[in-house]
């Protein structure tokens, strides 16, 4: 089962490869991921294995149970307080102030030192670990004789720790709303008997029951009416009527009680194969993140030499042993790479979570660095524009005729056939038993000793009995939004092309309807790839398709978009974004891409600029012990904090 941990204390990437190597190394955990921003442990593991994973990071001093959080708040607070007495009374009585500085810095110190000694102990130690910078450069600061300076040291990363864990859980949410726990256990109904079941357990075909509140743990078809609540999935708040024989997929939540057939397993169904590509991307390193990493690889070590070469300098220009020891502390408190390592992933975790609660699945970051760069949006016709379904515009035949007709079409499952039965069931027709064939676009049957044969041309022509008795007119079902999201892409300056496999009356027809600036018909898969590659020779374009046969297009594309029909798969492997059942997303998309953009740009701006500023003032030993915090901590505070504003903005 898929189980989310928080572990608030895990602030460096580098930690979090730590712990997933040891996590995959003792084979803890099916899957795994690690989002340090927001400090989410998202595994799938069963029981046994979870308790060995919580203890494994509780040894590594990332994880607490909620009672272990509040007396170790306590007890930092308590030293924030002793650290406020020593202040205020080292003037007055320097021995006594002196004796609480050092006991604040010793309980706000001694969880650094822990985490410290559980990384010697598993030999994962890097010598840009923060604990150790920091322990190092506090120690050097009362080695100094800088007392309160030194204190403020160990107290003030104690403080910015308690802020930084309120930022993450304001991140968290969005993250734990997709990232939610699957219900352990479903009731099965069998033999008219109600027994709960693993829900691993559960089959295709399966009946279950529900009541209200519970959360669908897999995809389900209802067996009877129910209000749903489909945020999660959609992220439309408003409940949604659903009927039987309606699809429901896992993640929702039930709001009355209800019967439900399993669709899908646990495995196949939405939920597990959206937090599946979740954790696949958040693990996936951005062009910006990559760039970063090869940055503090030559950063941290030039750093630490500066410390090195500024202690020895300063003994050798005749400087006091505490003075060199002092500017040495300040470099190498600014050492370390953590702040500069969160600028990219603090954005994209802050980016995929919110773009999943408003029903866009991100499955490749970089796209949202490239969207800006589009000038074309390309959409699929059938199943993408239109809704794949088909829809009776016009019947000319009598209900007795159309009782014939569709229960000879009841015998087929293709989109004209599930019109005519649906316009038959609307009329309340009860359909009767048939003998029917098929041979190429003419359907034949017997009922009732009446012959019946239906010819698809632009029309489905009747006849009955060898008389031509009416006829119905069926086109494709026009998605609701469509007309008005290609509208607003237009507003917005993309030009807008149609590519479709269907004739070209039917394509030029729906093209005007739409006023789109071009159209192409009879197009096969390959002609849409090729069209594609030719295109992005000369511009980017934004390829839209189900990802069915439009998939070699969407491989061929700048950025690429799937709207797959949620009754035959979830996930498209072709395809940078996936949209949950509308089109509704792509409006915003773009204007949320160039956020995202300038939010990593910005946090790589701040965290390279505070970081050189502070480097080059401390080389000149203009910078104090508490700035040399301020500006780490600050910095890693900063980046959250604007990542976090990706979060109150939506995609719709």
């Amino acid at each position: 089962m898929r189980t989310t941990l928080t572990a608030t204390q895990l602030k460096c990437p580098k930690c979090a490869v730590h712990i997933e190597e040891e996590i995959k190394k003792k084979n803890l955990a099916r899957d795994l991921v690690i989002d340090v921003p927001t400090g989410i442990i998202s595994v799938e593991a069963d029981e046994e294995q979870l308790i060995q994973i919580k203890r494994l990071l509780s040894q590594a001093g990332l994880y607490h149970e909620e009672h272990e959080e509040r007396t170790e708040r306590f007890i930092t607070i308590s030293g924030l307080v002793l650290f406020a007495i020593g202040f205020a009374a080292i003037r007055l009585s320097p021995p006594v102030g002196i004796t609480f500085l050092v006991v604040s810095s010793i309980i706000n110190g001694y969880p650094r030192v822990h985490e410290l000694v559980h990384n010697l102990s598993v030999g994962v130690l890097d010598i840009f670990d923060e604990n150790l910078l920091m322990l190092l450069g506090g120690t050097g600061g009362f080695i100094a004789g800088a007392y309160v300076e030194a204190a403020m040291v160990f107290n003030l990363y104690a403080l910015a720790e308690i802020i930084e864990e309120s930022v993450k859980k304001k991140a968290q949410e969005g993250l734990r709303s997709i990232l939610t726990d699957i219900p352990d256990s479903a009731m099965l109904i069998k033999e008219q008997q109600l027994v709960a079941v693993e829900v691993e357990q559960l089959k295709a075909g399966d009946h279950i029951r529900f009541t209200a509140g519970d959360t669908v743990p897999v995809d389900v078809v209802l067996l009877s009416p129910a209000l749903v609540d489909e945020s999660v999935i959609t992220g439309e708040s408003a409940p949604v009527n659903h009927e039987p024989g309606d699809m429901v997929l896992s993640g929702s939540k039930l709001l009355t009680p209800c019967d439900a057939e399993v669709l899908r397993p646990l495995q196949e169904s939405n939920l597990a194969q959206v937090q599946k590509t979740i954790a696949q991307t958040l693990s996936r390193k951005s062009a910006f993140r990559s760039w970063m990493e090869r940055f503090t690889n030559v950063y941290s070590p030039l750093v630490l030499i500066s410390a090195v070469a500024v202690f020895l300098f300063g003994l050798l220009s005749g400087n006091a042993f505490s003075v060199a020891v002092y500017r040495s502390s300040v470099l190498l408190l600014i050492a370390c790479p953590c702040s500069l390592l969160l600028a990219s992933p603090s954005a994209v975790s802050a980016a995929v979570s919110t773009l999943a609660r408003q029903g866009v699945l991100v499955r490749n970051t970089d796209a949202l660095e490239k969207l800006p760069q589009v000038g074309t949006v390309i959409f699929d016709k059938t199943g993408t524009i239109t809704t794949g379904r088909m829809k009776i515009t016009e019947a000319q035949i009598s209900d007795e005729h159309l009782a014939l007709v569709a229960s000879v079409e009841s015998y087929f499952k293709h989109p004209v056939a599930d019109a005519i039965v649906a316009y038959a069931a609307e009329k309340n027709i009860v359909l009767k038993e048939a003998k029917v064939r098929q041979n190429g676009n003419v359907i034949t049957g017997e009922i009732e000793n009446h012959q019946v044969e239906l010819t698809m041309k632009d029309l489905l022509q009747v006849k009955v009995d060898g008389m031509d008795v009416g006829f119905f007119k069926v086109e494709e079902e026009l998605r609701d939004e469509a007309p008005w999201v290609i509208q607003r892409l237009k507003d917005q300056g993309y030009k807008i092309i149609i590519l479709s496999g269907d004739q070209h009356e039917k394509v030029e027809t729906l093209a005007r309807q739409l006023k789109v600036d071009e159209y192409y018909a009879n197009m096969t898969p390959e002609g849409k790839q090729a069209f594609v590659k030719e295109l992005e020779k000369r511009e980017h374009c934004l390829m839209v398709g189900d990802g069915l046969n439009d998939a070699l297009a969407l491989s061929e594309a700048h950025v690429s978009v799937a709207l797959p029909d949620r009754r035959i798969k979830t996930i498209v492997e072709t395809a940078d974004f996936i949209l949950s059942g509308t089109l509704t997303p792509l409006v915003n998309l773009p204007s949320y891409a160039q956020s995202y953009t300038s939010t990593v740009k910005t946090n790589v701006g701040l965290s390279l600029g505070i970081k050189v500023a502070i480097f080059t003032t401390s080389l000149l030993g203009y910078v104090a012990l508490p700035l040399a915090v301020v500006a780490d901590e600050g910095t890693a505070l900063l980046v959250l904090l604007n990542s976090l504003r990706l979060t109150s903005r939506a995609s719709h």
